[in-house]
């Protein structure tokens, strides 16, 4: 049996989704981990302790662990900020190693400052790697650099960008998520084209699927009777919530009928006291937004909801809208069309890749509201052009994106630089 580390720094597969910087790479890691156990690899994953009321250890399954190791402080800490932890990371994990006498056949990094940290392993250890970046310092910039203003010559994007393109030539294997991912990866980072293998990210189709929408509803005491657009994920500015609202507005406004019958639910963010600063001013910033359309009353937000419920809001909705302005794949598509929902999503990034506009779904301009709202009332208004979407998405993701399917093609990865490593 192979024992492979799959090394995830700032991102605990085990988190709540919907809080800060807990998103599609947390699911991504926690659902490759469980495919490679059932596939028969050995799988320790690796995070770093960001709470006092976390275990330092946890175990999935007879395969697959989870291990926390201490990096400063045991508290949130944004992933910008753990530059100067990570020798402590690499400490820990080399004193875990030993103490627990592990040996591993690879590393798989995930994100950048994960892949620097497992550079450093690479050559201590002397073991081949292969990295996810699931985001591209570069690629980020490109997608947003006409909606906000930023800069390439900061220190933190350059140290990015460096680190970056150092992986892409010293590690053995990219895995890239998207064939968008890809050109960008040949184009910008110089990787040569045979250390590149395209394996997109996944959806667990025994947990995300259809439950009949009444009793969704029920369940997340919706009203039967209204008609549910949703948005779920991190609350944060990129994410084009702000877009969604104000294209609601316009549907309301353009059909004023709708608007006692139809609610947007907005699902991520924690709401309490432990809410991050940053997602708690974005909430704050949204309800203003909600005000300033005067459709706060049409609104709801839900603050975080654990994975093992997220099935029931995808059934209840009519439509699922993902109006990032920058997505490097996504996975909330795929959840979605996984629970026979329609989706509508922003031409940007890896989002067209799962989303084929007119089959699986929707595709619309980056922050364009009165697009989004057309395709809304085209989505909740024909009946048999939803359904159609419905199926396509239904169809592609059985097909396409189960995990079983993705860990395959990921184990496959893994024995080619073995064999290659041999030599």
């Amino acid at each position: 049996m192979k024992h492979i580390a799959l090394i995830n720094v700032h991102c605990d597969p085990l988190e709540q989704l919907g809080s800060a910087e807990a998103g599609g790479q947390n699911v991504y890691v926690f659902h490759l981990a469980k495919a490679l156990g059932k596939l028969g690899y050995h799988v320790d994953v690796f995070s770093r302790l960001n709470s006092r009321l976390k275990k330092e250890r946890v175990r999935l399954t007879k395969h697959v662990q989870f291990i926390r190791l201490r990096a400063g402080h045991r508290h949130f800490i944004p992933k910008n900020r753990l530059g100067p932890l990570l020798p402590e990371f690499i400490s820990n994990f080399l004193a875990w190693q030993k103490a627990k006498n592990a040996k591993y056949d690879l590393l798989h990094s995930h994100y950048w400052e994960a892949g620097w940290v497992t550079l450093q392993l690479k050559y201590i250890l002397r073991l081949p790697q292969l990295h996810t970046f699931h985001s591209l310092g570069i690629m980020r910039y490109n997608a947003l650099k006409g909606y906000r203003e930023q800069s390439l010559n900061t220190a933190e994007i350059r140290h990015r960008i460096s680190v970056e393109k150092e992986i892409t030539q010293k590690a053995n294997c990219i895995v890239s998520t998207s064939p968008y991912e890809r050109e960008y990866l040949e184009k910008h980072y110089c990787c040569h084209p045979d250390k590149i293998r395209v394996v997109p990210c996944g959806v667990d189709l025994i947990r995300f699927k259809p439950v009949d929408r009444w009793q969704a509803r029920k369940k997340i005491k919706a009203s039967p009777d209204e008609k549910i657009i949703l948005y779920t994920g991190r609350i944060e500015w990129r994410k084009g919530i702000g877009t969604l609202i104000i294209a609601v507005a316009k549907l309301f406004k353009h059909h004023p009928e709708l608007r006692k019958k139809v609610r947007l639910y907005i699902v991520g963010g924690n709401l309490g006291r432990r809410a991050e600063p940053e997602v708690r001013d974005e909430i704050r910033r949204l309800k203003d937004v909600c005000r300033e359309y005067k459709i706060r009353d049409r609104v709801e937000f839900t603050g975080a909801v654990q994975q093992e419920r997220l099935h029931y809001y995808y059934s209840a909705a009519n439509v699922c809208v993902i109006p990032s302005y920058y997505e490097p794949f996504g996975m909330v598509p795929l959840e979605a069309m996984a629970c026979k929902v329609p989706v509508i999503a922003s031409d940007t990034g890896g989002l067209p890749y799962s989303v084929r506009d007119g089959k699986s779904g929707i595709l619309v301009p980056v922050r364009n509201p009165g697009a989004i709202s057309n395709q809304l009332y085209k989505t909740l208004t024909d009946k048999e052009f939803s359904e159609k979407l419905v199926r396509g998405g239904r169809e592609l993701v059985k097909t396409t994106f189960s995990w079983k399917i993705i860990a395959k093609q990921v184990a496959h990865a893994y024995e080619r630089v073995l064999e290659k490593n041999k030599k």
